[in-house]
């Protein structure tokens, strides 16, 4: 008897649950873009991503950091002054922002996936990449015919997985109820379930030894994530491969494409421009 009563509670339990998800997803919040968004077919998965500026010079491809509330509007304030001089591509990869949030296995293999295709189908040519956070993994694994160049905004490598967190975020009905309660955006648990079981973290430095391209490390100085030592280990890995600038950016708390945006854009600009230079 209370084995059947247990059984009937968890199941009146969980359409509630099924009802209250669906509820959520109808009445949250909808974030609205700050700029009109294109299209692009990923395989049946509907990728959004902006596209701004013209010009010659080699394009840009923003990469957005991988928490779960990340997109490309992270980039809303550069694209503008990059824009200037250059064709500009902002992309939120699969199950991010604005993109289609499918029932899938997040990781970094299917991110980088997404964004090589897009790099081949869209872009078509290649391009200076500029990648935040956790994303310098997914940037970094590229092949090497795609990347003219690559940026590395405060770069992280691996750290410490909550396994419990996301053990409870992946419970069917039970996962997705518990990621609404906290005010995470609807479909979005499967995206911090990956990121707490370190699905999308890479061993950034033993790619950067591999890869050939020129890069650039942009670190602020007092973010606990990336803190400068970091950047330099990094670059010491990597520098004998190729060409390896680091630029601090002391004063910035978090992130320096924000606080310091001039100083920023500048370094990046005159990073780029050697780049071509270069390699003319």
């Amino acid at each position: 008897m209370r084995l059947k009563r247990a059984i009937a509670l968890v199941g009146i339990s969980t359409a509630a649950l099924v009802a209250y998800n669906a509820w959520h997803s109808q009445n949250a919040p909808v974030r609205r873009a700050s700029a009109r968004l294109l299209e692009y077919d990923w395989g049946g998965w509907s990728l959004r991503y902006r596209l701004e500026g013209a010009g010659e010079s080699t394009p840009v491809v923003l990469v957005h950091d991988l928490s779960s509330d990340a997109s490309l509007e992270d980039y809303a304030d550069l694209i503008p002054t990059l824009a200037r001089t250059r064709r500009v591509y902002a992309l939120d990869l699969p199950g991010f922002g604005f993109s289609e949030r499918q029932s899938a296995h997040y990781d970094a293999a299917l991110l980088r996936q997404a964004l090589e295709d897009f790099l081949r189908e869209v872009v078509g040519q290649p391009a200076h990449l500029l990648a935040t956070h956790l994303s310098a993994g997914v940037a970094a694994a590229l092949p090497g015919e795609l990347v003219r160049s690559l940026a590395l905004n405060c770069p992280t490598g691996r750290s410490l997985p909550s396994k419990l967190w996301s053990k409870a975020l992946q419970v069917p009905v039970w996962g997705e109820a518990l990621w609404n309660l906290r005010g995470g955006a609807p479909g979005a648990h499967r995206i911090a379930a990956a990121l707490e079981a370190g699905a999308f973290e890479s061993d950034l430095g033993a790619l950067l030894e591999r890869g050939h391209h020129p890069v650039i490390i942009l670190c602020s100085g007092r973010v606990p994530s990336a803190p400068p030592l970091l950047a330099r280990e990094l670059r010491d890995r990597a520098e004998e491969a190729r060409r390896v600038d680091l630029v601090a950016f002391p004063s910035a708390a978090e992130y320096p494409h924000l606080e310091e945006p001039g100083r920023y854009l500048s370094t990046l600009e005159r990073f780029w421009n050697s780049v071509e230079a270069a390699q003319a």
